[in-house]
């Protein structure tokens, strides 16, 4: 009888299941399926991770790193906040997405919708009567809404490039967003008023607005024409005063001290000749001195000039931002403070010189060199004082005895640090101490240059001993399982 052809063609078929070859195939398949199933598994979860933690920031300047002081800000909110991201849907500025993943993680709070400005034209109109730009923010609490430029995220100067064809950009998007946040949920924006009619220096309008850029108020005070200082005033700047302070001014600025006034303070070294302000700043324990300090430490003087202060910075709150990242002010042509530690003061001296320097009398000498008779630093040129602590009425102030510390140029050269501890300096006084004082972060490229012979001895690595390492690894591995 002949075997039936299918019971054949069946048995070839089990017996073929019992071969090794079935078994390992079988097996490579299961092991196969396992991992694409993690695989699948592993993406569900990462989807779900926030973008902080897999968008990760490898710039140089930490280009997306939040500040304390947003953290500190944005950690606090309490109830909802919006924010609107005008932009068309596959054109979102890819800074502006990691920058707003980051604010996102901070504080469930947050709640973060992009608005197509082609889908929805007329969104923005109901915030802002000022023409929105694609990639834009509006950020919205309850009824209170701040709009934020574009062009306020990325600064552009084009000072050089009528000369050389070159301008520069920086990402400014933590300071603005951080600003608009911390105005929106502000309830009361302090105001400051600045000191006229005794001939003191002019606020520029770019300090103006850096100063509104911190949610604060700035208005014009004349005391004469006013005839007292206003209410609503959280401080008060004096501006190198070319004259002293008549007596009525005197005693309508000591009775705002008294009750509990702040001041902020630019002096030169003529201030030691004014009576009546001299005794306005002896209610907190300090004074003027008469003459210039000169520092002849290179590490406390700036491009060789020994007039061109680098002090030392002390612990505070004005100063923190700027010692967490190393910046350093720069106090041309100061004199000196005296200080008197007097009970119920507490007094933090801001700047202070060297021991090597010392303080010369305003004579017209032509010599700046230490000569027989100058007084021997360190020395106070910046002082920080709170009178009557925790009382109803605290006052504070901050003065700094280089009127230059205000200049352009003298904030150039430190990157901004005068202008931003002056920015520190009135958040302080109006008790305002999350004064957003946060750098923009150039983005320039930063070229890497590698020399000739660098360029030969990376050649040499990689195309030669290198892959000679991996063919003698695999010599060694071909051996020895050949003596297996």
């Amino acid at each position: 009888m002949k075997p039936d052809g299918n019971l054949s063609i069946f048995g070839k078929f089990t017996d073929s299941l019992k071969t090794r070859r079935f078994k390992v195939g079988t097996y490579s398949i299961a092991v196969t399926l396992v991992v694409i199933a993690i695989a699948v598994v592993i993406n569900v979860f990462a989807a779900r991770i926030p973008p902080v933690y897999t968008k990760l920031d490898f710039t140089s300047l930490g280009l997306y790193k939040l500040s304390e002081q947003t953290e500190e800000i944005v950690r606090g909110l309490d109830r909802p906040l919006d924010i609107y991201w005008i932009t068309q849907t596959n054109r979102e500025d890819q800074s502006i997405e990691m920058l707003l993943d980051r604010y996102l993680a901070l504080n469930s709070y947050i709640r973060l919708e992009k608005v197509d400005p082609i889908l929805n034209p007329g969104f923005s109109k109901q915030y802002t009567e000022e023409t929105v730009y694609e990639n834009s923010l509006i950020i919205v609490n309850g009824d209170v809404s701040e709009y934020v430029a574009y062009n306020e995220i990325y600064l552009y100067d084009f000072s050089t490039y009528y000369y050389d064809g070159n301008y520069t950009v920086d990402f400014d998007g933590e300071r603005a967003v951080t600003r608009a946040i911390d105005y929106v949920t502000n309830e009361h924006l302090p105001t400051l008023y600045y000191l006229t009619g005794h001939g003191e220096a002019v606020l520029e309008e770019a300090r103006i607005l850096a100063i509104n850029k911190q949610n604060i108020i700035v208005k014009e005070l004349s005391l004469i024409s006013v005839g007292g200082v206003p209410n609503d005033a959280d401080a008060i700047l004096i501006n190198n005063p070319t004259s002293d302070l008549s007596d009525i001014d005197k005693g309508l600025l000591m009775s705002y001290v008294e009750a509990g006034g702040n001041l902020l303070v630019y002096t030169d070294f003529v201030a030691a000749s004014y009576p009546h302000f001299t005794e306005v700043m002896q209610y907190f324990g300090v004074s003027p001195n008469s003459g210039i300090v000169f520092d002849s430490d290179p590490d406390h003087c700036a491009l060789g000039y020994i007039y061109y202060l680098l002090p030392d910075i002390a612990e505070h709150p004005i100063t923190a931002p700027l010692l967490q990242h190393d910046y350093r002010v720069i106090s041309p042509l100061a004199h000196v403070i005296d200080t008197t530690y007097t009970p119920g003061l507490t007094t933090v001296e801001l700047l202070m010189t060297s021991g090597a320097s010392y303080s010369k009398a305003f004579d017209n000498s032509e010599s700046f060199d230490k000569e027989e008779g100058d007084a021997e630093g360190p020395f106070t040129i910046g002082v920080a004082v709170t009178a009557g602590e925790g009382t109803e009425n605290e006052a504070r102030l901050v003065w700094y005895s280089s009127a230059s510390m205000m200049s352009d140029t003298a904030d150039s050269i430190v990157s901004g640090a005068n202008r931003s501890i002056f920015i520190n300096s009135i958040g302080w006084l109006c008790q305002k101490d999350s004064a957003i004082s946060i750098h923009a972060k150039s983005l320039d490229t930063a070229h890497l240059r590698v020399s000739g012979a660098a360029v030969n001895q990376l050649g040499l690595l990689f195309i030669g001993v290198v892959p000679l390492v991996f063919i003698l690894m695999g010599l060694v591995v071909f051996l020895r399982r050949r003596r297996k």
